[in-house]
């Protein structure tokens, strides 16, 4: 007997945190971050909307961990924009930002990430797209639009 309410409190206990899930994502604070750079300096430590516990989780699943420190050297920041209900964080190599960039999406309705790279040098180019959930082509276009733009002439 006591197994079965045992396996019950489990089941109970996992189907309410993930119902919980997308409630915890929207009170994260994102709105707070528009306007703002993705990286904050308080009380002399570095905040970055990145490394929040729910993006930081997510993205490390999804990036290699290659690309994720490629991305941690893209100095160049814009502010943090919102488009529909995402959250968009530019960030780019300095000196170099039309050819090295990373545009990161944040759904801010539920627990999904879309992480934009582009690199081009004078052999290649190259576009990667990762996500937790959907393709990069659910993105509204205005999103889309605004990586190809970034990458200039």
């Amino acid at each position: 007997m006591k197994a079965i309410f045992f396996i019950f409190f489990i089941f109970i206990y996992s189907f309410q945190a993930r119902a919980d899930e997308p409630n915890a994502w929207a009170g994260v604070g994102f709105e707070s971050w528009i306007g703002k750079l993705p990286t904050q300096i308080v009380d002399g430590k570095a905040l970055k909307l990145i490394e929040t516990d729910g993006v930081k989780k997510i993205t490390q699943k999804i990036v290699p961990a290659y690309e994720m420190d490629a991305i941690n050297k893209y100095y160049v920041e814009s502010l943090v924009s919102k488009i529909d209900n995402f959250i968009i964080i530019n960030k780019c190599m300095p000196h170099n930002c039309p050819s090295e960039l990373a545009m990161i999406v944040i759904d801010m309705n539920s627990p999904r990430i879309w992480v934009g790279l582009f690199l081009r040098d004078d052999t290649h180019s190259s576009t990667r797209w990762y996500s937790n959930g959907d393709d990069y082509s659910v993105l509204p276009n205005t999103i889309k639009q605004s990586f190809l733009e970034r990458h200039g002439d």
